[in-house]
């Protein structure tokens, strides 16, 4: 028999590959992959606007102590201190109780920062005219403001 004769039929080509992957593992890992990007994206701004916080506020800390202003300082403590607990911990605070706030939302570790001239200083200066407030205590008390800050932000 010639070869030309066989009954051989042309070969068969398979349908061509969809594009869209349609088995229930792809639908899967395609809602895996959202909520990850969608995780990420919320931690990525939440540090992305705590890095811009923790910037402005050592940048007006900066632009204090370079004043020497202790009652701007004040107020710039209790509004670290708003943001960092709750409003209703924070916002009612004054004198000593406000002082041993300061010092008890420090790490265990930490000195003891806020006594003395350090404390009586940040607790008066708000009433005191800028001309009457010691340097060297002032210093000091920026020094302990700072620590307080970099352990708060």
């Amino acid at each position: 028999m010639p070869s030309n004769s066989i009954p051989i039929k042309d070969i068969h080509v398979p349908p061509p590959i969809a594009m869209w992957p349609t088995s229930p593992g792809w639908y899967i890992l395609l809602a895996l992959v959202i909520i990850a990007v969608a995780v990420g994206g919320y931690f990525l701004l939440r540090y992305l606007r705590k890095k811009r916080f923790r910037k402005l506020v050592l940048r007006r800390f900066d632009q204090l102590r370079q004043q020497a202003d202790l009652i701007e300082l004040s107020v710039l403590l209790k509004r670290i201190a708003i943001h960092r607990f709750s409003r209703a911990e924070v916002a009612g605070l004054q004198n000593q109780s406000w002082i041993d706030f300061l010092q008890n939302s420090l790490p265990k570790k930490s000195p003891v920062l806020f006594k003395g001239d350090i404390a009586e200083l940040l607790i008066t200066a708000p009433y005191q005219r800028k001309e009457s407030i010691d340097k060297a205590a002032t210093a000091k008390v920026f020094i302990a403001a700072k620590i307080w800050v970099e352990n708060n932000l």
